[in-house]
């Protein structure tokens, strides 16, 4: 028996939103549901919201996932590939794996909403206007297409240098504006991919870092890239990170993306999708880029979140209002 029925109107109201608003779903089209065993009974919850509409939809409960951007079986990528919206309720985000890749290329939506909770769904941040986000989302992505560098200061003396010639950034207001769109509400963003072999300097983590044995940082963690990869990592909790990235190879220390937040309101929370999208906030994804337009092949996708940062394109100073 569910622990949630209809009667939770603000929990109905979350998955209305995600499908309807963030998924920009008709009932013409075929629904697929992801969980895993640790997230199925929300995955199960959101078929009951949708068989109350007279929406059909599939749902497939898969084996947790070790981390980020692990391959589902093939009979779950042969699923996505026919279904029109895909909702991502695993643990660990599919968002970075080939199956996922191909789907979109095939022309499904795909909302990636890994680790939700119960909380998650009843949060503000879901609450914010993502379509409103859109047009800023362009232009903050325009800005970084057209540039050739970025810098970005911590801790007001830290600088972080990354070469962006000839990537192209990626608006991702939040939903599904197109088929093919993945969306990861209520994380609202923008994002580019460095040459994986060409930044160097420090960055200090300050927020959180999304992955299970951190969340929310109780001290700043500060990294030292050189030609592309984490070289050094210092903090009172730079082991713990350091013996995440020793159980990959080397490909999981490379600087994969730069993102920066636009939800107006989210918080940081330790919660991936919120953290990310928490307005002002800036992470590099470090790991597996190739979802995003990158070149490196990794087996996982870490992101390292810090606030009060300045980020410049070029000299252009990318400041939110």
């Amino acid at each position: 028996m569910l622990k949630h029925d209809l009667n939770d109107i603000i929990l109905v109201e979350a998955v209305k939103i995600l499908i309807f608003d963030c998924g920009d779903y008709n009932k013409k089209e075929s629904l697929l549901i992801l969980s895993d065993y640790k997230t199925c009974e929300i995955g199960e919850f959101f078929l009951l919201v949708l068989s109350s509409l007279h929406i059909n939809a599939s749902h497939l409960i898969l084996p947790v996932a070790k981390v980020h951007g692990q391959e589902p079986n093939e009979e779950t990528s042969k699923k996505m590939l026919g279904s029109d919206l895909i909702v991502g309720l695993t643990t660990f985000s599919l968002a970075h794996t080939t199956s996922r890749i191909n789907a979109s290329k095939n022309g499904s939506k795909y909302l990636s909403l890994p680790d939700n909770s119960w909380e998650s769904l009843r949060s503000d941040a879901l609450r914010e206007n993502f379509r409103d986000l859109t047009d800023e989302a362009n232009e903050i992505a325009n800005q970084l297409s057209s540039a050739s560098k970025i810098k970005i200061i911590t801790n007001d003396e830290f600088e972080l240098c990354c070469n962006i010639q000839g990537r192209v950034a990626n608006a991702a207001p939040g939903w599904c504006y197109n088929k093919g769109v993945l969306a990861s509400p209520p994380d609202a963003e923008v994002n580019i991919t460095p040459i994986e072999s060409d930044t160097n300097g420090k960055y200090v983590i300050n927020a959180s870092i999304t992955h299970p044995k951190l969340g929310l940082l109780t001290s700043p963690i500060t990294i030292e890239v050189e030609h592309g990869a984490i070289k050094k990592i210092e903090g009172h909790q730079s082991s713990i990170l350091e013996n995440i990235f020793d159980g990959f190879d080397s490909s999981s220390r490379v600087v994969a993306e730069i993102g920066l937040g636009l939800n107006h309101k989210a918080k940081l929370t330790g919660s991936m999708l919120e953290d990310e999208g928490f307005r002002g906030s800036l992470h590099l994804g470090v790991g597996s880029n190739i979802a995003l337009g990158g070149k490196n092949i990794a087996s996982s996708h870490i992101d390292l979140i810090t606030q009060n940062a300045l980020l410049f394109a070029d000299e252009l100073l990318i400041s939110l209002k």
